[in-house]
């Protein structure tokens, strides 16, 4: 499923930017957050989609991505972490897989989970069932919706904000970088095609940042 969802969001914003230094850039910060994550073990891997919208999205087993636009508003290596590490905190939460729970106790999986419960109740080989696939590309397309369209729910990206903090500072990063970077991001509001559009607002989210309102972005 993770693989799938990152497919269709780098068909959606552009391809990869192969930007040598930015990747390499990218990648170092997102791997030294990532050993620091919950679940270090995951298959992380880091990439920059080639498109002037200001957006991140994480997707199931470490893939994380930022766009060169968001990328490009970033001043430094705190900045960079503190967004990566809001994406990474989606991903130690587990916050994609309760999107794909929810979809499922409101029935989009209910007849082909069904099946292969009892397939597998068979002893048959889940690799070889088609309805596995079925259920697989089912819940890449939920997951596709809900993190390209709806986004997470409010209280999910809360959660990623204050995760992604705790994070950042425990790498020895500014732990204010995420708040610095929100604040651009809020200044931007307006000029880009596309502004952390499927984020809940920026004010809100700076609110809810350790510390609440009261600092301000540099």
């Amino acid at each position: 499923i993770g693989d799938s969802v990152s497919v269709e969001i780098v068909a959606r914003y552009g391809g990869i930017w192969k930007d040598k230094v930015a990747t390499q850039r990218v990648n170092l910060v997102g791997r030294a957050l990532a050993r620091y994550a919950k679940r270090d073990s995951l298959d992380w891997r880091f990439g920059l989609l080639d498109s002037d919208a200001v957006n991140a999205f994480s997707a199931p087993n470490g893939r994380v991505f930022i766009t060169k636009g968001l990328y490009k508003l970033l001043a430094n290596d705190d900045e960079l972490a503190g967004v990566l590490a809001h994406e990474i905190a989606h991903a130690d939460l587990k916050h994609a897989a309760k999107m794909i729970r929810d979809a499922n106790r409101s029935g989009v999986f209910k007849d082909v989970a069904k099946s292969v419960g009892n397939d597998a109740v068979a002893g048959s080989r889940l690799a070889d069932l088609p309805m596995v696939s079925q259920l697989v590309e089912q819940g890449a397309a939920v997951l596709a919706k809900g993190l390209l369209v709806d986004g997470y729910p409010k209280e999910s990206e809360f959660e990623a904000d204050r995760t992604g903090y705790e994070l950042a500072k425990t790498t020895g990063f500014n732990s204010d970088g995420l708040r610095i970077a929100l604040t651009k991001v809020e200044a931007n509001t307006g000029k880009a095609k596309e502004t952390f559009n499927t984020h809940p607002s920026t004010k809100d989210r700076l609110k809810k940042l350790p510390g609440g309102d009261k600092k301000k972005g540099k």
